[in-house]
C-alpha cells in the first residue's frame, strides 16, 4: 500500500517474447506488510469486505471502483484494479491484519 505520486506513465516489457506497453504509477509511503494477506485470509472477513463494498455503492452514484469482487465466500482481487482503495477498506484491514496505515 502507498500513496500515488503520478503521474502516470507506461513502459515497454517482454512478456512471453512480445513487448508490450505497461502502466507505471509511482508511488511513496510504501508499507511493506510484515506478513502478507492472503486471499483464505481475506475470506474470513470476507462478510465485512462486503459490506465496506455495499456501504460504497450505497453511497455512490453509478458504478463502484472497488478492490474486490464476489461474495464473502468468493472474494477476489478485481481484475487490472490499479488505484483507489476506499478508506473504510483501509480501516477493516489495517483493524484485521494488524498494520497502521495513515488516513
Amino acid at each position: 500500500m502507498g500513496r500515488v505520486l503520478g503521474p502516470l506513465g507506461e513502459e515497454t516489457r517482454d512478456r512471453h517474447g512480445d513487448d508490450l506497453p505497461h502502466w507505471r504509477m509511482p508511488i511513496s509511503d510504501t508499507l511493506r506488510l510484515a506478513s502478507p494477506i492472503t486471499l483464505p485470509s481475506l475470506r474470513r472477513v470476507g462478510n465485512e469486505i462486503v459490506t465496506v463494498r455495499n456501504r460504497v455503492e450505497g453511497l455512490t452514484e453509478g458504478p463502484v471502483y472497488f478492490p474486490f469482487i464476489g461474495s464473502a465466500g468468493t472474494l477476489a482481487p478485481a481484475p487490472a484494479y490499479l488505484t483507489k482503495v476506499p478508506r473504510d477498506l483501509v480501516a477493516l484491514l489495517s483493524s484485521r491484519f494488524g498494520f497502521e496505515f495513515a488516513l
